[in-house]
């Protein structure tokens, strides 16, 4: 069988906390975890769909491509979306990924 994903992303604030005491889980709460979920439902299979203010935070990067896709209405407010479709230099990525994760 082939698996297909389908990934939503967004960038922002959230709050994590662990919940119960017989079989404790971590949990992660906030708009940004709803904007994350609404990018997911509003994707395609193999594709990622991610917000303005992650394809923001993406351009700074200068390593990833991304193509508009359209505006969407989520929770009475009109949301940019963009695909992410490609990287110009992974390995330019990679570096930065590890050196914020040191």
């Amino acid at each position: 069988a082939v698996v297909k994903l389908r990934i939503g992303l967004a960038t922002g604030p959230v709050s994590v906390g662990m919940i119960g005491m017989k079989i404790p889980k971590y949990c992660v709460f906030g708009e940004t975890v709803n904007m994350a979920t609404a990018m997911e439902e509003r994707s395609q299979a193999m594709r990622i769909l991610i917000t303005k203010y992650t394809r923001n935070f993406l351009a700074d990067t200068g390593i990833f491509e991304t193509l508009f896709r359209g505006q969407f209405k989520i929770d009475d407010t009109i949301v940019d979306t963009y695909w992410l479709v490609g990287s110009s230099n992974l390995e330019k990525g990679l570096d930065i990924f590890h050196s914020y994760y040191q």
